[in-house]
């Protein structure tokens, strides 16, 4: 016998879950808090690529600028799908310029 789903089945609780993570704000809400939580743990080239899929080109450039500085993924700015927003922006061929690798 087939039983239809209950409330309780769709509880995030049951999964250890406090809450779902995009219940309220959100994918670009989740992007969001994502991208505050690299940045606290110092994973700066993360958190561009979240920046970058919300268009928020500014932040995406100073957390790839801080990405480089540290040395992190920088050999994946070039095939990096979540930067494709950023492409098209001087400041990224300039950023290549900078840390050596062509353009």
């Amino acid at each position: 016998m087939i039983t239809k789903p209950t409330t309780r089945s769709l509880d995030p609780g049951v999964f250890g879950l406090s809450t779902f993570p995009t219940e309220k704000t959100g994918y670009r809400g989740h992007l969001r808090k994502d991208a505050q939580d690299k940045e606290v743990q110092d994973d700066y080239y993360d958190a561009a690529c979240d920046y970058a899929m919300l268009g928020e080109k500014d932040a995406a450039f100073v957390a790839l600028a801080r990405a480089a500085a540290a040395g992190q993924q920088v050999d994946f700015l070039k095939l990096d799908p979540d930067l494709d927003n950023v492409r098209s922006d001087p400041r990224y061929a300039d950023l290549l310029r900078r840390i050596g690798l062509p353009q």
